[in-house]
């Protein structure tokens, strides 16, 4: 079982102790962008990010980036290569729910170039 569908089931059940595969699908649908399960990337959609922060009621770590940037595919490809915690992003700041990932990026001054070329 892949870390995403763990932490899909862990969340629906803390929100949801009885609920049905057909719930588990909406549920992974209006949670994470990319919803194959062979996919690692843990990337939230904005309704994902607002119910692990605010129904669930999780810790977040914002950091503003560098600049304010366009989200191209390279960027977003190699930010799922090693994130392996929940995680939203936009133009102007990302949103991990992982301490230790929040501290390095506030290192790295929120270049995700940086932080990408870092990590290969």
């Amino acid at each position: 079982m892949t870390p995403k569908k763990k932490l899909s089931i862990a969340f629906l059940k803390t929100h949801k102790p009885d609920y049905t595969p057909e719930d588990f699908t909406k549920f992974c649908k209006q949670t994470w962008r990319n919803i194959r399960e062979e996919n690692p990337s843990m990337r939230l959609t904005k309704g994902g990010y607002q119910f692990l922060k605010r129904t669930l009621k999780l810790k977040d770590y914002m950091v503003k980036l560098k600049r304010e940037c366009k989200l191209k595919p390279e960027i977003l490809l190699g930010l799922d290569k090693f994130i392996t915690c929940p995680y939203y992003i936009t133009n102007k700041e990302i949103y991990v729910f992982e301490e230790k990932l929040a501290t390095e990026l506030v290192l790295r001054a929120g270049d995700l170039d940086i932080l990408i070329v870092s990590r290969k």
